[in-house]
């Protein structure tokens, strides 16, 4: 792994992570929307589009996510787990979250999972709040190959003044002053390890269960709006996550598995009042 320290652009331009072929773009609209150009070019599994500078993110259910130039990493790996059918691709976020996870505790951060797609430095971080975001999207592949464009973005250098929302958070506000390219090294290295281990069998569920702030916590499932397959606005206690990742809630009327949708934290069983969005 070579890591530079080149501080104009985070390192990023000598990115180098065994596994992966890396690309910087100093700026991009989008690095998920990029790397699914790519792939529909032809590109296949192992690259990796990385930037500070993203100036039309996309998050989950078409929402725009805009940082300040240098105050965030983003990047989008392209995968093909060996072995994995594509109906347990529900696992790829949760398992990225892991990696993430994984990368930020070597840094020094506290951090916790949040279904099905964040991180958060967790309560006792110094700062508290969500650290990144996770947007997986399925794309065709050459020869009509079933690929998997992962996006991950983290608030590295982010000043409390230029968090998006008041319950955001940033690896600089919990002391951390790593590079962009280190923490782009750490969480690339992890996820290759996650989706190795997950292609030879390892169980997904108890790696995400282990760091899950979901499990255990009375939530808030709202769908997306075009879904109207299960209620909208259910209630309940996390429960366990089931073996395609799909959350499974216990509410009034019994227990119900979510594969997609917003959760939001409540305080404590018996209250509707939100913890975290």
């Amino acid at each position: 792994m070579n890591v530079s320290t080149d501080q104009s652009a985070g390192g990023l331009a000598d990115l180098e992570v065994p596994g992966w072929q890396i690309e910087h773009l100093p700026s991009v609209g989008s690095t998920n929307t990029e790397a699914m150009a790519r792939v529909a070019a032809g590109a296949g599994p192992g690259l990796v589009l990385v930037t500070d500078d993203q100036t039309a993110g996309r998050a989950r259910f078409t929402r725009s996510w805009r940082t300040p130039p240098g105050s965030a990493v983003a990047m989008s790996a392209v995968v093909a787990p060996p072995g994995i059918a594509a109906d347990q691709w529900g696992w790829l976020p949760l398992l990225t979250g892991v990696a993430v996870d994984t990368a930020l505790a070597e840094l020094g951060v506290p951090t916790a999972l949040k279904w099905p797609n964040d991180v958060l430095a967790a309560e006792q971080a110094p700062a508290p709040g969500k650290l990144c975001g996770i947007l997986v999207s399925r794309a065709a592949g050459p020869g009509g190959a079933d690929l998997a464009v992962i996006g991950i973005g983290i608030n590295t250098a982010m000043t409390r003044d230029q968090l998006p929302v008041p319950t955001a958070t940033s690896l600089a506000l919990n002391g951390i002053t790593a590079t962009a390219a280190d923490v782009a090294a750490r969480v690339l290295a992890a996820l290759a390890t996650e989706l190795t281990d997950w292609a030879a069998g390892a169980e997904p569920a108890q790696r995400y269960r282990a760091r899950s702030a979901t499990i255990g916590s009375r939530v808030r499932v709202t769908l997306d709006a075009e879904d109207s397959s299960t209620p909208a606005g259910v209630v309940g206690t996390a429960v366990d996550v089931d073996q395609t990742g799909s959350l499974v809630v216990e509410t009034e009327a019994g227990r119900q598995s979510f594969a997609a949708g917003d959760v939001t934290h409540l305080r404590m069983a018996g209250t509707d009042s939100p913890d975290s969005p």
